[in-house]
């Protein structure tokens, strides 16, 4: 056809093609007729892509059936006439891996392999990325764990993981969790630590599931198929503008006082929830630095269920009910990020909430801009930045930080330069999105020799400069 109409155009009908205007096919029978077609083409650009050849066996296989070692030697076939076909012509070509244009950690990289080929910019690589979005998040795109004896098909774009025991290397996984497979025989005590990792929009299913009493009802919805099986299917994130739902909270024990004992006590009597948990147990020893901690906390936080991480650093103190009166603040939802009020521990004292530099410094140093003549008294101040004397952070936040790294592995919090550790949190935080804002109606103190409130922040404020609303 194409032939054809090279030597007929008056047959092609219609309006007449521009002559700079992009157009292509892609077909990989074009294996072995692309020959044919070289010489009729104008300036023509190939695009190789390289896949796994098990995975594209597999793909064979799912669509037209197994056939006896067929197409293996159909796959080498083709692909020994692709490479013949490239070494005969001197043409411009770009060579890309299937593998690494659907990896959500690769697919950039990719998609601008092939714009800077093409000669094309920003906008045709967002579309190019907004197309492989789907797959990237869809539910058959990488991994599947399957717990004990499973024998279930997949579609081939699946890539199976069989976990026989929670010790499974993370690095194994290649990605994310997107579904988890339960047999009969499967131990329940290790299903809970792959569950917790399965992202929102994906699965886990089995027989008589005993996780459907020990999962909250709101990060998790629970269906039973025609066939018995359970399927439970993870929700999405809590967004901004939702409530924060339920809470895993942890602390860095490392100076705690009398009166950050005594505040804790009463959060556990009545400050938390149905459905919160707590998150400190053998991984998270004290003392040790606060980062390091904090670290421990954020990736055991992000072992369980819980929609949102809750800090309370030892160093503080405030009434037994402010954990959920912001929580139940509905001015709280439109953030990501709240904190609670209070100051630093010096002999004059700062409120907290800062503004940050338009980019990190070329030593990845966010610079810090404090302005304290522009400090709400009440309701919830959006911010850049603030502490973590006591915050409740959304889990998208802290996952999306994550990028689909390996915990161990990451550092969510750090010291760089002459940055704190919160510092580089909040500028991450702004990175990936979050909006920030510290609720001037919960204020909780800080321990010293004494204990730091807001309220000293305003006497000495009003001090020096008279009476102030």
């Amino acid at each position: 056809m194409l032939v054809t109409l090279k030597q007929h155009p008056e047959l092609a009908g219609g309006e007449k093609r521009e002559s700079e205007s992009w157009w292509g096919w892609k077909d990989p029978r074009s294996c072995l007729t692309i020959g044919a077609f070289h010489q009729y083409l104008d300036q023509p650009h190939y695009v190789v892509v390289d896949r796994n050849k098990q995975a594209i066996i597999d793909s064979l296989e799912w669509r037209e059936g197994k056939a006896d070692g067929h197409w293996s030697w159909l796959v080498d076939y083709y692909l020994d006439q692709r490479e013949f076909f490239l070494s005969t012509v001197k043409a411009p070509r770009v060579r890309l891996e299937y593998e690494r244009l659907t990896h959500p950690d690769t697919a950039l990289d990719e998609v601008w392999k092939l714009v800077d080929f093409l000669g094309m910019g920003e906008g045709e690589a967002q579309a190019a990325m907004d197309a492989i979005q789907p797959r990237l998040v869809g539910r058959y795109t990488s991994n599947v764990i399957h717990l004990g004896d499973v024998a279930r098909a997949h579609p081939p774009e699946v890539r199976v993981v069989h976990a026989w025991n929670s010790g499974e290397e993370w690095r194994s996984i290649r990605g994310e969790v997107h579904g988890v497979v339960v047999a009969d025989d499967a131990n329940p005590d290790e299903l809970e630590g792959w569950v917790s990792k399965v992202r929102p929009g994906g699965f886990v299913e089995g027989r008589n599931l005993l996780i459907r009493r020990r999962w909250a009802p709101t990060t998790w919805s629970v269906t039973t198929s025609a066939s018995g099986y359970d399927r439970m299917e993870r929700r999405d994130f809590l967004q901004r503008g939702e409530p924060f739902g339920t809470v895993g909270i942890g602390v860095p024990y490392f100076k705690a006082s009398y009166e950050f004992w005594r505040w804790w006590s009463w959060i556990l009597w009545a400050g938390l929830e149905p459905g919160d948990g707590f998150l400190n147990n053998e991984t998270v020893m004290a003392p040790l630095p606060i980062p390091v901690v904090h670290n421990r906390l954020m990736a055991r936080f992000l072992e369980t269920d819980k929609d949102c991480f809750c800090i309370v650093e030892d160093d503080h103190v405030g009434d037994y009910d402010v954990i959920r009166r912001m929580r139940q603040k509905r001015e709280n939802w439109d953030f990501d990020i709240v904190t609670a009020n209070y100051v630093n521990r010096r002999e004059q004292p700062w409120i907290v909430g800062y503004e940050l530099a338009a980019k990190p410094n070329r030593h990845g140093e966010y610079i810090c801009i404090i302005d304290h003549a522009d400090i709400w008294k009440t309701g919830t101040q959006p911010v850049d930045g603030s502490v973590m004397g006591l915050a409740l952070i959304r889990r998208w936040v802290l996952d999306a930080m994550l990028g689909g790294r390996n915990p161990k592995d990451f550092q969510w919090s750090e010291w760089v330069g002459g940055n704190s550790q919160d510092i580089q949190f909040y500028g991450k935080a702004r990175d990936v999105g979050a909006r920030v804002g510290v609720d001037r109606d919960a204020n909780i103190g800080h321990v010293t020799q004494t204990i730091r409130t807001v309220d000293d922040f305003w006497r000495m404020r009003e001090g020096k400069h008279g009476n102030s609303d």
